[in-house]
């Protein structure tokens, strides 16, 4: 039998001010901690300044654009706390996330 895997994401998505982060899971509903996340979309740096999980399987981060960063469009998570939480645990760390 397979061991039960940890949510990860699987998709990330930007649909100014959003990005939506699809995870390999269901997450438990609620706020997250916005000082969890990065985001670069633009060559701009996002300040996130709400936060959710969602159901089924999303995270939504509605931003504001910040300072300059060049680069490419990504998302990272960085616990603690660890709140992006599914059915087997607590989603781990992820940085560079590719947006589309």
């Amino acid at each position: 039998m397979p061991p039960n895997l940890l949510p990860v994401p699987i998709l990330a998505t930007w649909t100014s001010p959003k990005c939506t982060v699809t995870f390999s899971q269901a997450l438990t509903p609620g706020p997250l901690d916005t000082g969890n996340w990065f985001v670069r979309v633009g060559g701009r740096s996002q300040t996130i300044f709400l936060a959710a999980a969602v159901a089924p399987d999303k995270a939504e981060l509605t931003s504001i654009g910040s300072g300059a960063n060049p680069g490419p469009d990504v998302v990272s998570y960085s616990p603690p706390p660890f709140d992006v939480t599914g059915p087997t645990g607590d989603a781990p760390a992820f940085s560079d996330f590719p947006i589309t």
